[in-house]
């Protein structure tokens, strides 16, 4: 009788579908869950770069206040403010006080770019390191804006100011335009004031902070005073930044995309500090990408899961019922193991009639296993001695069918010599020695239940003890105990056997190596003569391998390869405490040591082509055979000098290649500065090098950028050519690279101080 296989497969796969049914309505009910949560925490991510963005400029602001404070209590400060002429008579003194007095604070505060100290009276600006008078100092040191000097000291120096801070404005600091937040503080009360503190934030600084937001497609972040003027802002678009002030009807918050809100999310959050909010507006598209991503991603990880899961509880029925199926098929096939039993439809009975017939043949073939125990005991011991035992569910079930009871805490394993001597053992009768091993087998019997009786091939048994306790001191003194009561009654027998006993370890698998520990200690014990028992951790030990491990090897290449000296010396210094201090080597380790670190340096000369003759003769006396181990000490220090030498050599190598190239750029400059569109891009290519290396090469070089000597070249050039009368300013212009005139002479007055045409004027005037 047969049965159909896809009867059986499928009230297998019946369950597998009812259990993927789970899986589906929990999913469906967290979708919508996980897509809110996400849209909150899209909002929270935002909120949280805000509120650090607040936190760090609020401390910022306070440390400017205190320092601001620190300023105006000077005694030096308060006492100038009200001279009028600083440098007449002790006055001059009094000058070099206040200057003295002024701490730069931007060396450890970067926030604050600048600071000056304005003094009405006597006109003077004082920074931490310069004095100027104030017609000089703006604006040809300092401009704010547009503003002129009139303009300008009337703003700062005509009215009382309190912690006035203004927006992010373009400042011209020597030559260069700089945004800057402007801190504004003037001492005394009311109109009373003779002095103003000027305190310039780096702008930078705020947008560095801001930068974190994903501002792309439109968005824009902007930071605004509590009368809503914008200090800083950052944005991705081109025109103008004017962005759409909302009175926020809260301290901080979320208003999520609408029309109302343009389709913009904007986050927002108040300081307690001094008022000032914070803002980010994103699309909608922008702020909640992650959001969109994730719902594509959930659904399309949901239909392949869907799929995948009903292919796998097809495949799964499939498998499961496959045992059932060939179980049904072999017992109905099997018509004489049958028997008497009636054939049945059922799959089910069919199956426990033969597994009761199992059964019966495993009981007839226990009690065969039972007469072959001993053989099989011989054998288990063979292999847990040699190392060919792993702890699993099949060596339990083995050893429990055995009635070998090795569950202990601990193990060791102790080696009995029935023969001391080689010799003797080829003399004597076999049987006698089979004799002295069941003396030792019975005296075994009787005295412990723990320990394990194995004779091995020759003259040797091996004794396997497994101890309850996890202490290795208990152990250790039940061995003790057990020998000195053996030997006692192998004493009455007129026989008193060698015995070595390894470490004892805490693992099955490690029995192997206390046997192959014990099998030594008897070997040292009948080698030295020593009475009575011997462990192995008895025997002298000496360090038997060297300190150099290979990320150490690499490490050292690759420091001689950088021509790192201070590294190399370093590594030396460990490799002669690990090995000459801390090791006791014998001879041959610290030979091998010499000749694996002389093989890394043979691989490095072959990976760094070296045409040096002093490094020549040294690798030929490195390389030289030594038999003496005085010499080793010796040798070890030559490889450091010839490492060291190597490194040398690596940097001469960086030196020389540096210079010839920085030669070849300068000439490069000088052969094409009159062109306008020669830029840092052309020396690139030429070099094959990239743009940002080479702007820093030529900085580390030159000390100062690409553009600004390039700028100095031309305007070297420019006034050689405004000697001569017959040159226009449009043809100087284009002679030394500038496509417009306007912008040569913007450039040569930001340079000179002085335009194209009084320079001119003046060389004229200088020749007449």
């Amino acid at each position: 009788m047969q049965y159909k296989g896809s009867k059986i497969t499928r009230i297998f796969l019946l369950p597998y579908l009812l259990v993927l049914l789970v899986p589906i309505m929990i999913g469906t009910l967290t979708y919508n869950k996980t897509i809110s949560v996400i849209e909150t925490e899209t909002a929270k991510s935002n909120m949280t770069l805000l509120n650090q963005s607040k936190e760090i400029i609020d401390r910022r602001l306070d440390e400017v206040d205190r320092i601001t404070q620190q300023i105006t209590l000077d005694p030096n400060l308060i006492t100038f403010q009200y001279i009028a002429d600083p440098f007449e008579g002790s006055n001059t003194y009094r000058t070099i006080e206040m200057k003295k007095s002024l701490v730069n604070y931007n060396l450890f505060n970067h926030f604050i770019a600048n600071y000056y100290v304005l003094f009405a009276n006597s006109k003077l600006v004082m920074t931490p390191t310069e004095v100027y008078d104030l017609p000089t100092f703006y604006p040809n040191v300092l401009q704010y804006g547009k503003l002129d000097y009139t303009q300008w000291t009337q703003q700062f120096m005509g009215k009382y100011h309190t912690k006035t801070i203004l927006p992010a404005t373009a400042y011209t600091i020597d030559g260069k335009e700089q945004q800057m937040i402007t801190y504004i503080q003037s001492l005394g009360y009311g109109t009373n004031s003779f002095a103003t503190i000027v305190i310039l934030i780096d702008n930078l600084e705020l947008v560095k902070l801001l930068s974190g937001l994903d501002i792309a497609d439109g968005g824009s972040a902007y930071i605004a005073d509590k009368n809503g003027q914008i200090i800083s802002f950052i944005s991705n678009e081109s025109r103008p930044f004017s962005p759409d002030l909302i009175n926020f009807t809260s301290a901080s918050g979320t208003i999520f995309p609408s029309a109302a809100s343009n389709n913009m999310m904007t986050t927002y959050t108040t300081s307690a500090y001094n008022g000032w909010t914070y803002v980010v507006s994103q699309p909608a598209h922008i702020a909640f990408e992650k959001v969109n991503y994730i719902k594509n991603t959930i659904l399309t990880i949901f239909m392949l899961s869907l799929t995948i899961g009903l292919i796998i509880a097809i495949l799964m029925a499939y498998r499961s019922s496959k045992p059932i199926r060939f179980l049904v098929n072999t017992f109905e096939s099997s018509g004489e193991e049958m028997g008497k039993h009636e054939k049945t439809k059922d799959a089910y009975q069919l199956i426990q009639a033969g597994i009761s017939r199992l059964k019966n043949n495993n009981d007839a073939l226990q009690q065969e296993m039972d007469k072959q125990r001993p053989m099989l005991r011989i054998a288990f011991f063979e292999r847990l001695l040699k190392g060919e035992f792993s702890i699993s569910d099949d060596n339990k079930l083995v050893m429990d069918r055995l009635g070998i009871d090795l569950f202990g805490e601990t193990f060791v394993v102790a080696v009995l010599s029935l023969s001391d001597h080689n010799l003797i053992v080829q003399k004597e009768i076999q049987q006698d020695l089979d004799i002295k091993s069941l003396m030792i087998k019975d005296v075994i019997s009787r005295i412990s239940e723990n320990v394990f009786f194995h004779a091995m091939n020759g003259n040797k048994v091996a004794l396997i003890f497994s101890c309850r306790s996890r202490n290795l001191d208990d152990c250790k003194k039940l061995v003790d105990e057990f020998v000195l009561r053996m030997n006692r009654e192998m004493h009455e027998q007129l026989y008193n056997p060698s015995i070595g006993v390894g470490n004892i370890y805490t693992s099955l698998e490690e029995i192997s190596r206390s046997y192959q520990e014990a099998e030594q200690a008897l070997d040292y014990k009948i080698w030295k003569a020593i009475k009575g028992m011997v462990w192995f951790s008895d025997l002298p030990q000496t360090n038997g391998s060297y300190y150099y491990p290979s990320d150490v090897e690499l490490k050292l290449m690759n420091y001689i390869k950088a021509g790192n000296q201070t590294e190399v010396q370093k590594l030396f210094v460990e490799f002669y405490s690990e090995n000459f201090d801390k090791r006791n080597l014998s001879s041959s380790m610290m030979k091998l040591l010499v000749y694996d670190i002389k093989g890394s340096i043979a691989k490095l000369v072959e990976q760094i082509v070296i045409d040096d003759q002093l490094l020549t003769k040294q690798l030929q006396a490195l390389f030289a055979p030594f038999d003496h181990l005085e010499d080793v000490q010796e040798i070890f220090r030559s490889i450091e000098r010839t490492c060291l030498h190597i490194c040398e050599v690596v940097n001469s190598r960086k030196r020389s290649h540096n210079d010839q190239l920085l030669k070849g750029i300068i000439e490069m400059i000088h052969s094409h500065y009159h062109s306008p569109n020669f830029a840092l891009l052309a020396i690139s290519e030429k070099f094959h090098i990239s743009e940002v290396y080479l702007s820093y090469f030529i900085k580390e070089q030159t000390g100062i950028i690409f553009t600004e000597y390039l700028e100095a070249l031309r305007m070297e050039h420019a006034k050689k050519l405004l000697l001569i009368e017959s040159y226009s300013v449009k043809d100087i212009a284009e002679k030394v690279g500038y496509n417009s005139s306007n912008t040569f002479c913007r450039a040569f007055k930001r340079i000179y101080g002085i335009s194209t045409t009084e320079y001119k004027k003046t060389i004229t005037a200088n020749n007449l």
